[in-house]
């Protein structure tokens, strides 16, 4: 399992309105995250020039790189989903995953 640092920062900041113990929560299930997950870094130099930068902006440009490499990526994002699906790159929708699990109770 891997992750990226544009990744951990936009999961970071997803607990900028909690507060109290949802916080501590939070604060502590990614840091069991980050203690788990392998941190793959790409330069921003690398991907700005990409035509996933211009249509998704810098973490999803670096995770189409991460793709690259042979990495799945795992969204809940329709739009890179379809464009990593159109380059043959190894996605998964998690909301298809959602979706089939329900399916099966």
């Amino acid at each position: 399992m891997a992750t990226t640092p544009n990744v951990l920062t936009e999961m970071s900041n997803l607990c900028d309105g909690l507060t109290g113990e949802d916080k501590n929560k939070y604060l502590a299930a990614a840091i069991n995250h980050v203690n788990i997950v392998d941190e793959q870094y790409v330069p921003s130099r690398d991907v700005i020039a990409s035509i996933a930068f211009s249509q998704f902006g810098l973490s999803d440009a670096v995770l189409s790189e991460i793709a690259v490499r042979h990495f799945l990526i795992l969204t809940v994002d329709g739009s890179l989903y379809h464009f990593l699906m159109t380059l043959s790159l190894p996605v998964l929708n998690f909301n298809h995953l959602r979706t089939a699990y329900w399916a099966q109770e």
